[in-house]
């Protein structure tokens, strides 16, 4: 077979890249479900003002959030993915990792906090909502990409559902009980909801693929590759999420709950492109090996898709604005004007994350880092300008000028990064070119899934 060949195959191949995106759609999709009951029972159990004290603080930790793992979750995904035998070494790894930089990160996040969030929120709160985060969200989030990386979806999709049903029913826990809460009630049932689905995922990866090694090497090449997909992470984080916490400090409680409100909608709206990256992003990895010809083959097969749904997606936000009113009351009244100037964020996201996956795949991630830094800084100076004057309008033009700026600039480095290797070097990096078997056996079919334990290599 020649290396044409075995790259369209692996770019073609659409049975187990179908089966894995169905099933994390149906697991986003139910996750979407909870959420929504999450999101309904919490805004109107705290209300306008201490929801927008919730936004505020748990924006902060978001901002700081990727750097608890390190991107250990990505690199566990890009090296099992290749190579089955580092997964227990890889698993052991990425829990020290998440454990050690979330103790220290919440403790100077809680500090941080102080000089930005105003004296209405206490530290208390950002100390919970970052252990929460930090730690213990953080560590289910890596066992769940530890099936992801074999490629289990339908597992790694049982335990992401299982964390957000057991937030869905801490939230209707505060309605019923409390009907009117504090943001520092909740936050102590947030903290709950965390251990719980925590622990199970630790307990479920190690049955069913393998036990953690704890043979920790420090490797700097691992550490910067791990450094830039954590950088990736919180720029990402910031121009998505920083918006509110200026909100907070320039504008007041009000209008970071109104524009947090609408902008959580955005997010759940984007749950059906959120299962195909999820699904996809380790094939990413495989045909990077092949070259940036070979993901962007790929990349372009997928965004005639992903573009179809944030089309739709973002005309029915638009349109169906208006039900938020019946909804969440009278007090949310702003929030579908937000909700109708973020709409087109959804059709954006569902075209430049692809572009970014590609870099990402093709070893490029420091260069798709850099310009999501550069993103963030841009989206902080707009906003500095615009949001003392504009309040959550300001807001919401910042975040579509970001996503915009985004969409150029990845697929701008993506199509000149393919062009100088098209003039240059073969699509196939010398080299990296995997035989037959071991394509095979990297990319394993449904029996291979349904193995219940990996062979690890504890030499390492």
């Amino acid at each position: 077979m020649s290396r044409e060949d075995i790259i369209k195959n692996l770019v073609r191949a659409p049975s187990t890249l179908a089966k894995n995106t169905a099933w994390t759609l149906l697991g986003r999709v139910l996750r979407v479900v909870a959420q929504a009951i999450y999101f309904f029972s919490l805004a109107r159990s705290l209300g306008v003002a201490e929801y927008g004290a919730f936004v505020g603080a748990i924006a902060t930790v978001s901002i700081i959030a990727p750097f608890s793992s390190l991107g250990s979750g990505n690199l566990l995904i890009k090296h099992v993915s290749q190579d089955r035998s580092a997964f227990c070494r890889s698993w052991g790894e990425a829990l020290i990792i998440t454990v050690l930089s979330g103790v220290f990160l919440s403790l100077v996040g809680t500090i941080i906090s102080s000089l930005f969030l105003p004296v209405t929120i206490s530290w208390k709160l950002v100390l919970l909502l970052a252990v929460a985060d930090l730690i213990f969200a953080r560590i289910a989030e890596v066992a769940a990409q530890a099936f992801q990386a074999i490629e289990d979806v339908r597992t790694a999709s049982a335990l992401m559902l299982g964390f957000g049903v057991c937030r869905m029913l801490a939230a209707l826990a505060l309605m019923i009980i409390l009907h009117r809460a504090s943001a520092l009630t909740w936050a102590l049932l947030y903290l709950l909801s965390s251990v719980v689905p925590c622990f199970g995922a630790i307990l479920v990866v190690n049955l069913k693929i393998g036990m953690p090694s704890y043979a920790f090497s420090v490797r700097s090449g691992e550490l910067l590759q791990g450094f830039y997909f954590a950088i990736s992470l919180s720029a990402q984080t910031i121009y998505n999420d920083v918006d509110k916490i200026m909100l907070v400090r320039m504008a007041g409680l009000r209008p970071a709950g109104i524009y947090g409100a609408a902008y959580r909608l955005v997010d759940v709206a984007c749950a059906p492109l959120g299962a195909l990256l999820y699904a996809a992003y380790p094939r990413f990895f495989l045909l990077g090996k092949q070259g940036i010809h070979a993901c962007l083959q790929f990349a372009r097969r997928l965004v005639a898709r992903s573009a179809i749904w944030g089309i739709v997606a973002s005309t029915g936000l638009f349109v169906c604005a208006p039900l938020l009113l019946p909804i969440l009351g009278r007090q949310y009244a702003d929030s579908v004007a937000a909700l109708r100037w973020l709409a087109p964020i959804v059709l954006l996201r569902c075209v430049h994350y692809l572009a970014a996956d590609t870099l990402t795949g093709c070893g490029y991630q420091g260069l798709r880092s850099s310009i999501q830094v550069l993103v963030a800084i841009v989206n902080v100076s707009l906003n500095m300008v615009i949001l003392p004057r504009y309040s959550w309008r300001g807001a919401a033009w910042t975040s579509l000028i970001s996503d915009g700026i985004l969409l150029l600039a990845l697929w701008s480095s993506v199509l000149i990064l393919a062009r100088i290797s098209k003039g240059g070097e073969s699509t196939i990096r010398p080299g990296s070119q995997p035989s037959v078997l071991s394509l095979q056996t990297t990319f394993p079919d449904e029996a291979k899934l349904s193995s219940p334990q990996l062979e690890c290599n504890n030499a390492d």
